[in-house]
């Protein structure tokens, strides 16, 4: 193989690369994905943090609770039935108040509230309830009241959203769209224009235009990639074993393409 033909041919690759659909869309699909998986999964489906109350007396923290809206609340009639909520993901905390609350509030000692947390909860969610419940309290006792909560995790440990949960697989689909299909097409089009069959009569070789049209593919591959990596700031501990294995899956998605075309 002859690295000046090599070279001379992705140069007119990369070139025209730009005129071609899939290149394109390759370049905007994983972006449009990304956006449209954080709109829909980071906001939407978690609007309101979700708050469950038993109240053994008559306390004023739950109809303080209600107007806020960024919180959910939700009243259960025993302890059972809200563990089994929080278990099941359909809190994210659940309190327990006694029947003397609000006057253990306006005693000014130190109140203490046990809460069941859901493991798989959003940190912002704990976050909002906490602040929330704090708020409520200062405004039940007229008074800066001391307020302990006691967190008892209930169901798994601590997960990833879903937003980071989809993440693996819209960086698989951005190594497929350029590594796969853009060799794959681009080598259609050659055999329908009948550009490769004038490239055979030139001393570049089929398998210098094969190659080419894979380090094309396996150039936007890796491009798109780390575009999205940089994007949601998921490089991890360990970014150069990372960015082998996006070569690795880059390079064997390119090969696939090459075949298919």
């Amino acid at each position: 193989m002859n690295m000046r033909r090599i070279f001379a041919l992705l140069g007119k690759e990369i070139v025209n690369g730009p005129k071609n659909f899939i290149f394109i869309f390759a370049l905007v699909i994983p972006l449009v994905l990304s956006l449209i998986v954080n709109l829909l999964f980071g906001t939407i489906f978690n609007q309101q943090a979700r708050l469950g109350v038993v109240d053994h007396g008559s306390s004023q923290l739950l109809a303080w609770m209600q107007e806020m809206e960024a919180v959910k609340v939700n009243e259960y009639d025993n302890d059972r039935e809200l563990v089994d909520a929080v278990q099941r993901g359909a809190l994210d905390i659940g309190i327990v108040l006694d029947p003397d609350f609000d006057q253990q509030l306006s005693a000014e000692n130190v109140v203490r509230l046990s809460a069941y947390v859901w493991g798989e909860s959003q940190l912002k969610n704990r976050t909002v309830l906490g602040v929330a419940l704090v708020q409520v309290v200062r405004q039940i006792a007229g008074q800066e009241t001391p307020l302990e909560i006691e967190q008892i995790m209930v169901g798994e440990g601590a997960s990833l959203p879903w937003e980071k949960r989809l993440f693996p697989l819209l960086v698989l689909i951005t190594v497929l769209l350029g590594g796969l299909m853009l060799p794959a097409t681009s080598l259609v089009e050659e055999k329908q224009k009948r550009t490769l069959v004038a490239l055979n009569i030139t001393p570049a070789t089929l398998g210098e235009v094969y190659l080419v049209k894979g380090i094309l593919g396996v150039l936007l591959s890796m491009f798109m990639g780390f575009m999205l990596l940089l994007m949601n700031q998921a490089f991890g501990n360990q970014p150069g074993l990372l960015s082998l294995v996006l070569l690795l899956g880059a390079i064997f998605a390119s090969t696939i393409g090459i075949l298919l075309g």
